[in-house]
């Protein structure tokens, strides 16, 4: 925090009141980061920069991300569940790679990877290299990890 008011930054955590929260209430905040985040430092700051509402004359509204229902992870289809454990263990990977690895024919690996990427479950660099949403990761992790795939 020092460092962020030697900026000469404000923040607004959405009550239109700049920097008034104490020292317990801003490490409870970040604590919540910490949780939500399940201790990724990666994910909490995607979660925090995914949480800056505006910025406006030196002021940064941030808005806490919503705790994420994974259980609607349990609805999509099987192929789908397949191509994000291959993204999950390949990191990033191009068609042919997909092709090779994944047991579905090449329409349907196409046709499900276009529709994943469309909900943000999945995004994809240029036209040719796919890996998972870093804002879904975790959850799709916490959701393998129970299913006992990995």
């Amino acid at each position: 925090m020092a460092r962020h008011k030697s900026s000469g930054l404000s923040l607004d955590f959405g009550s239109g009141v700049n920097d008034t929260l104490g020292e317990i209430k801003l490490a409870r905040l970040f604590n919540n980061l910490f949780t939500y985040s399940k201790g990724n430092p990666g994910v909490a700051m995607n979660a925090w920069l995914s949480g800056v509402q505006a910025f406006d004359d030196k002021v940064i509204t941030w808005k806490a991300p919503a705790i994420k229902d994974r259980e609607v992870l349990a609805e999509i289809p099987e192929s789908w569940s397949h191509l994000c454990l291959q993204l999950l263990l390949h990191k990033r990977m191009n068609l042919d790679k997909i092709f090779r690895t994944v047991q579905l024919e090449k329409g349907q690996i196409i046709s499900s990877l276009a529709i994943m990427n469309r909900l943000q479950l999945i995004s994809v660099r240029g036209n040719s290299i796919y890996y998972l949403n870093p804002n879904v990761e975790f959850l799709l992790i916490e959701y393998i990890r129970e299913r006992e795939w990995i």
